[in-house]
């Protein structure tokens, strides 16, 4: 139950990433999708280093 934050943390940056991909494309808001977007990459880092090194089952 402890390392259920590693996934929630993966999903949530690569809602953030499809998000700021819709802001980018529709919307036109260039600034605001490339902070977002860049804040969903390091959140999928970071749920990828977690689970590579706190879990270590990580092998892709």
């Amino acid at each position: 139950m402890p390392r259920l934050w590693i996934p929630i943390v993966e999903l949530l940056g690569f809602l953030a990433m499809i998000c700021g991909g819709a802001l980018w494309i529709i919307h036109q808001k260039y600034n605001l999708a490339m902070i977002i977007m860049g804040i969903g990459g390091v959140m999928i880092i970071i749920g990828m280093l977690a689970e590579r090194f706190i879990v270590g089952y990580y092998d892709d």
